[in-house]
């Protein structure tokens, strides 16, 4: 007659586990926030510096791109090849500016690695337990 009472502890225990699983959830998303957050803000600050560069080297490359130019024509080129000569090279720059940036953006992934391993983790030991 011991049944009544071994449903009762099953019942506590499945009920315990639920409270714990919710608290897991809850850190796991905190950390999950966290992470996220100093992601992005990093994210953010590549972002700023970037523009803030490009600000900068537009005019400057178009100075020097003119200064190309200009030698280029004191060196015989007429004046519309030297301007074509000097913008070929201006967009080769950028271009090459423009994937360094992509690429660097790229390698920063935003995606939170600790927590959804660490939620890997807890599904593996929950699905052990459930067993």
């Amino acid at each position: 007659m011991e049944l009544p009472s071994q449903v009762s502890n099953i019942t506590t225990l499945v009920g315990d586990a639920f409270g714990q699983l919710g608290k897991l959830l809850q850190v796991e998303i905190a950390l999950a926030k966290a992470e996220f957050a100093s992601e992005a803000r990093q994210f953010g600050v590549n972002l700023v510096l970037m523009l803030c560069g490009a600000m900068f080297l537009m005019p400057a490359l178009v100075l020097l791109l003119f200064g190309v130019a200009a030698a280029l024509v004191s060196h015989g080129l007429s004046e519309p090849g030297a301007y074509f000569a000097a913008g070929g090279l201006g967009l080769v720059i950028a271009v090459a500016l423009i994937a360094i940036g992509i690429a660097r953006v790229k390698a920063m992934s935003l995606y939170p690695e600790r927590t959804a391993g660490q939620l890997r983790r807890d599904r593996r030991t929950l699905t052990e337990v459930a067993r």
